[in-house]
């Protein structure tokens, strides 16, 4: 059985190989987008209590552990 080159091609390095995004090496803006992420969630919590979710419902729509909703609580 002969190898032909479509069978060889996904063998082959691209020419270009993936390369990821540049990681943005400042803590700050890291400290900044973590800090925007829990006060969003802390946001939700309050939103969704004030409906009268139960604090399990909350944690699982959220993806959170219910002690971090009662945290925030």
């Amino acid at each position: 059985m002969g190898s032909s080159d479509a069978e060889k091609h996904y063998r082959t390095i691209p020419p270009t190989p993936y390369a990821r995004p540049p990681i943005d090496p400042t803590p700050e803006r890291q400290k900044q987008e973590r800090r925007a992420r829990r006060v969003g969630l802390y946001e939700d919590v309050h939103l969704l209590s004030k409906q009268g979710v139960s604090i399990r419902a909350i944690a699982r729509q959220l993806k959170i552990c219910r002690q971090a909703v009662r945290r925030y609580l």
